[in-house]
């Protein structure tokens, strides 16, 4: 199951804060390993205005390990940080399974 994940940060974030969201982001295959399989991602190369800047797909062990994920304490303290502080301008979130359905939309 591969959640991806594409974010808009605010043209105001400090090179440090973007550096802290993707060091974090990139965190959570150690800190949510029972879930967590493998996280790539990084910059948007696509030179278009209303493009995300960045985008990530975390790779979750199965569909079964989701709702195990959405609950990992590093991931809850993760949203919580980057949602509250309002760093992006856009964020939208994309599960992709082989299974059917084969694609669901879901709020971060």
């Amino acid at each position: 199951l591969n959640h991806i994940i594409l974010l808009k940060i605010k043209a105001d974030a400090s090179e440090k804060q973007k550096q802290e969201l993707v060091d974090n982001l990139f965190n959570l295959k150690n800190t949510c390993s029972d879930t967590v399989v493998d996280i790539t991602g990084g910059v948007n190369e696509a030179d278009r205005s209303k493009s995300y800047n960045y985008a990530f797909t975390i790779r979750i062990k199965d569909r079964e390990s989701l709702p195990i994920y959405l609950k990992c304490d590093a991931h809850v303290d993760f949203k919580q940080k980057y949602l509250a502080v309002r760093c992006f301008n856009n964020i939208d979130v994309i599960l992709v399974s082989n299974e059917p359905p084969f694609l669901q939309h879901v709020l971060f």
